[in-house]
This record gives structure tokens, C-alpha cells and sequence, in this order.
């Protein structure tokens, strides 16, 4: 007979007869993207969100991949590294930006796989810039510049992408 939508033909234990089984791991079992467009200037500070929202997670234990690309305008104050906050926990190392000296649009991304919640349902989550030691500045003077900032550019969109794995 044949197995069902989901299930795959493998050999039993005993390498004695074949048999249908449940396909594991290496499955996406959701994306969900999260954009921002909004030109904001920004505030000095220790710290400050770009993104601050919720995120259904679909299983429990499940990881997470988590693609950032964000947008700035006109750099600022030296090294700032970036952080991600999921449910309660603060992942570091989530990127740094560096200082570079000009005057025009700087892009930023990163991508990093973490674990997801040990329950389902809506989770709350961050990604902000993080001055470690107290220090305070921004990464960059504008976040999603348009037009308006520089005519040679078009109006920006920062984004968030989780998709979340079983494996």
C-alpha cells in the first residue's frame, strides 16, 4: 500500500522490508517578513529599536533564521554592535557597524540562525543598535532615508525576515 502526502518509503530496523515512515527534519514550516519605511531620524542613546514587534511561533524548539537588512543615512558614532531580542532572551553578536566617514546612504545586513521558544504562539521580539558601557550615539543619523536626504536614492525599506525551520 502506499504511505501518506507527508511520508517517505525507508527500510525498517532490521534491514528486512521496506516501509512508509514520517519524513523528519529540514522542513520550513513558515516566513514572515517585517518592513519598515518610515524615514525616522534617531535619537542618541545607549541603546534604540529599529524593529519591536511579535512573531507567531508554529512549533516548539523549532530554530529560528533570522535575516536583517537595514538602512541608514549619513554615519555616525563609531562602532555599535546589534542585538536580538526573542522572547525574553537577548541574542548578542547579532552584527556591528562600524564608522565610516562619508556622507550617504550605508546598508547593513545579517543573517543568523537561534533557537526558537520551548511553547507556540506569539513571541515578542527586538532588533536594536547596542552602545556597550554605558556609551551613547546612533549607528547612523537617518533610518530608511528617501529621496528627500539625497536625490540619488530612492525611498528605502528596512526589513526582518523569520523563517522558522524544523530540524
Amino acid at each position: 500500500a502506499k504511505g501518506t502526502a507527508t511520508q517517505v518509503l525507508a527500510i525498517n530496523s532490521g534491514a528486512t522490508a521496506p516501509e512508509w515512515v514520517d519524513a523528519s527534519g529540514g522542513k520550513t514550516l513558515g516566513v514572515t517578513q517585517f518592513t519598515n519605511s518610515t524615514r525616522t531620524s534617531l535619537s542618541s542613546g545607549d541603546t534604540g529599536n529599529f524593529f519591536s514587534t511579535n512573531y507567531t511561533q508554529i512549533k516548539a524548539n523549532s530554530k529560528l533564521r533570522i535575516d536583517v537588512s537595514i538602512i541608514g543615512f549619513q554615519p555616525n558614532q563609531g562602532s555599535i554592535g546589534f542585538e536580538f531580542v526573542y522572547d525574553g532572551t537577548t541574542y548578542t553578536g547579532f552584527g556591528i557597524y562600524t564608522y565610516t566617514d562619508h556622507a550617504y546612504q550605508t546598508s547593513y545586513h545579517y543573517s543568523a540562525i537561534i533557537d526558537g521558544a520551548s511553547s507556540t504562539g506569539s513571541k515578542a521580539w527586538v532588533y536594536r543598535w547596542n552602545h556597550y558601557n554605558n556609551a551613547s550615539g546612533v549607528p547612523f543619523n537617518i533610518w530608511n532615508p528617501t529621496n528627500a536626504d539625497d536625490a540619488r536614492i530612492q525611498n528605502s525599506t528596512s526589513r526582518v525576515i523569520i523563517t522558522e525551520l524544523d530540524i
